[in-house]
This record gives structure tokens, sequence and C-alpha cells, in this order.
């Protein structure tokens, strides 16, 4: 991070490395990503997930300049943020269950009553 910011991470106890011009940056980025060869990056290819895609495409394009493949940190924020307990995929198996069964249930009834019977040797046939 830039000289002029490091202060304000003094007491936070996060490794911090400081540079204070472009080369000194460039240099403490290189050692960083040395041996690295993917980066996941708050980036979406062509924007496809806007509220993904955050890093700029100039930084993107300075990272892959010094030699990892740059890739999408979507599905690790996914996995990160948004994991299910063993209860709520119970709890959603279940209402999958319950929804698409009282999607069906009105069909069933529908179909067996005495118009729609009476229907049935007309139905999918063409309308003039």
């Amino acid at each position: 991070m830039h000289h002029v910011d490091a202060g304000k991470f003094a007491d936070s106890g996060v490794a911090v490395s400081v540079y204070s011009s472009r080369d000194s940056m460039l240099a403490a980025l290189r050692e960083l990503l040395s041996g690295a060869s993917k980066i996941a990056m708050k980036y979406s290819p062509e924007n496809a997930l806007p509220r993904v895609s955050r890093v700029d495409a100039g930084t993107i394009e300075l990272v892959r300049s010094l030699g990892p493949e740059v890739v999408s940190s979507a599905d690790l924020m996914q996995y990160a943020t948004h994991q299910w307990s063993p209860e709520q995929l119970a709890d959603h198996r279940e209402t999958a269950d319950k929804s698409s069964s009282a999607h069906e249930t009105p069909r069933s009834i529908i179909w067996r009553t005495p118009t729609t019977m009476a229907l049935r040797p007309w139905a999918g046939r063409p309308t003039r």
C-alpha cells in the first residue's frame, strides 16, 4: 500500500507492504505474485456479473503482465458467503418438493372435472 495510507493500518495487525513509487510498487507486486499461476480477483469476464466486477481493466492487465492468469473470484465469494447448513438444505428440498406438488395438484384436479373429461377427445387438435 502507498506510504500515505500505511499509518491507517499500524494497529490492525495486518501485514502491510509499503511502497512510495511506481517502481517500488511493481517490485512488491512481483514479489507477492512470484510463483502464482492463478490469481482470483473481483473480476467478471465481459462484466457478466456486475456485482463481482470491481477491479479496473488496467489493474487486471498489470497483474497478467506479471505472469499469473487472472480468474474471477465469484465462485470463491459464493462458496465463502453462501453455504447452507444441513438444516437449510433440508428445508430447501422440502420446500421445493411442496412447491412442485402444489404446482401439479391443480392440473390433476382440473383434468378430472366433468367438463375437461368431455373435452379430452378434442385436446391437442388444431383450432380454426
